[in-house]
């Protein structure tokens, strides 16, 4: 449960919240919760208040994304990892920008190291700078968004981009940061700790 570990005086969850509390044209934030939670529990651990909307997930990504989006009301959603507490309010204004502008915009960075790819146990290069990691926050509008995740029905996408995308939407994509890492392993964690200190 690592959006319950805590840092900087809070928990990740409820610091990834507050990345948006208080920012011009947000007027609601939902956090989609484990489904074996009750919202007293997530509330709890998480210390998420109650101006946070909490909604009941599911145990695929997708259906949990699809779960929040049905109670959005707004013409623009913006989909954020939970376990991503430290982007900035720059990247944030970024997407929102692009959402605005294009209807779905992504954000994400190229690589640092040297990525290669495996074929019949070689090694192939790659050119890293034409290789993106996505990031989140995510932003669309609403319709476009839920009519994506109503059209493609599968467990195996990991991000909503790759949703949309695969509905036929263009997604433009904006420079992200390299700060803004996603809780994974014990070492994103350590690592996080350290930043926010």
């Amino acid at each position: 449960r690592k959006q319950f570990l805590k840092l900087g005086g809070t928990t990740v969850v409820n610091k990834s919240a507050a990345l948006f509390k208080d920012m011009v044209k947000i007027n609601r934030i939902f956090v989609v919760y484990p489904p074996d939670m009750s919202e007293d529990e997530v509330r709890s651990a998480g210390l998420i208040d109650e101006t946070v909307a909490l909604v009941q997930g599911d145990g695929i990504r997708g259906n949990s994304v699809q779960n929040g989006l049905k109670k959005v009301r707004a013409p623009y959603v913006l989909i954020h990892d939970a376990a991503r507490p430290v982007c900035s309010e720059l990247l944030i204004r970024r997407v929102m920008d692009a959402m605005f502008k294009y209807g779905a915009a992504v954000c994400g960075i190229n690589p640092y190291s040297t990525v290669k790819y495996i074929v019949d146990n070689k090694l192939t290069p790659l050119d890293r700078n034409r290789v993106v990691i996505i990031q989140t926050p995510q932003g669309y509008k609403t319709d476009l968004i839920k009519d994506a995740y109503d059209k493609i029905k599968t467990s195996t996408h990991t991000d909503s981009s790759s949703v949309a995308q695969d509905a036929g939407i263009d997604v433009h994509l904006v420079e992200g940061e390299h700060q803004n890492i996603k809780i994974t392993v014990e070492e994103d964690y350590r690592y996080l700790k350290l930043l926010v200190r």
